[in-house]
């Protein structure tokens, strides 16, 4: 018979020592709202999710948003994976959803073809979103609008400053 405390031991040593997730799950997703930013992608426990804009306009790599982001930044910024093709609340377009495969991380949640990620640094306790506006590994991070497009504020490539 195995000794339990051995046992036990043997699966915290399993879990302290075990890599951490570069991705993470989401099947739902919902809207939230901010006064600067407006309604923006959120998974179902209403964490934000981001696009990395890394293909188009300026201070960007030039490469798709998941080549972009290796090893380093995929620790700040974990894709969203789904093993099934993501749905949304009835005020997000379902046929906006889709999922690309990644060799690191499997099959990745998109939302107009935009693969998500999501902050790492997310503080729950703060006004958020945390990870919004964030230039950084090659490209800006920006939230999703219902619409299916990246929210551009401030010196973002592509943000409407006129209002």
């Amino acid at each position: 018979m195995p000794c339990p405390i051995r046992t036990a031991a043997a699966g915290l040593a399993a879990v302290i020592l075990a890599p951490p997730a570069l991705a993470q799950e989401a099947s739902a997703f919902e809207l939230a709202g901010h006064g600067e930013y407006g309604l923006y992608l959120t998974d179902p426990a209403g964490r934000p999710v981001y696009a990395f804009i890394s293909e188009r306009g300026t201070a960007t790599d030039g490469l798709p948003s998941l080549e972009s982001c290796g090893e380093s930044c995929r620790e700040d910024w974990p894709p969203v994976t789904a093993s099934e093709t993501p749905t949304g609340a009835q005020s997000l377009r379902a046929d906006l959803f889709g999922r690309v495969s990644d060799e690191a991380a499997g099959e990745v949640a998109t939302y107009n073809s935009w693969p998500l990620f999501y902050y790492a640094h997310e503080d729950p306790d703060t006004e958020g979103p945390d990870g919004h506006a964030i230039s950084t590994y090659g490209g800006w991070w920006a939230l999703i609008a219902p619409d299916g497009e990246p929210i551009r504020t401030g010196v973002m490539p592509g943000a409407n400053v006129d209002g």
